[in-house]
């Protein structure tokens, strides 16, 4: 499983994770890097919105900007896919908060008072 932390302001279009799989039997790819870009990725699960998104080669990105006081954390199911053979794995993304929200008064912390004008100052 796949683990990753992202700052809610990060710019459409972030990578939040490189998914990899590994095609051991590939004797076509001469490297381990190489063998490991054998796959499509999807995402399967997890991304009723469409807030996210996978290039084809690996890397998995947001699509929009995200809102951790909406959502906290998502997580996903993605498969690579090696033209025969599925893999799934699984990917939780934490929405980090940032300060994005003005303070406020909760409406019952408001007081009204009716003070005489002729009341001194500093009296309680």
């Amino acid at each position: 499983m796949l683990d990753s932390n992202q700052n809610e302001d990060s710019l459409p279009g972030t990578v939040v994770a490189t998914v990899r799989a590994r095609d051991l039997d590939d004797t076509q790819r001469k490297n381990e890097n190489e063998k490991q870009k054998c796959c499509e990725y999807f995402i399967v699960r997890g991304d009723e919105l469409n807030e996210f998104a996978v290039w084809p080669e690996d890397k998995f990105y947001t699509r929009f900007f995200l809102d951790r006081e909406r959502t906290r954390s998502y997580a996903f199911t993605l498969i690579g896919f090696d033209g025969r053979f599925k893999t799934l794995s699984s990917l939780v993304v934490n929405v980090l908060d940032v300060k994005d929200e003005r303070p406020q008064f909760p409406q019952e912390s408001l007081i009204h008072l009716n003070v005489s004008e002729t009341t001194r100052v500093e009296t309680s």
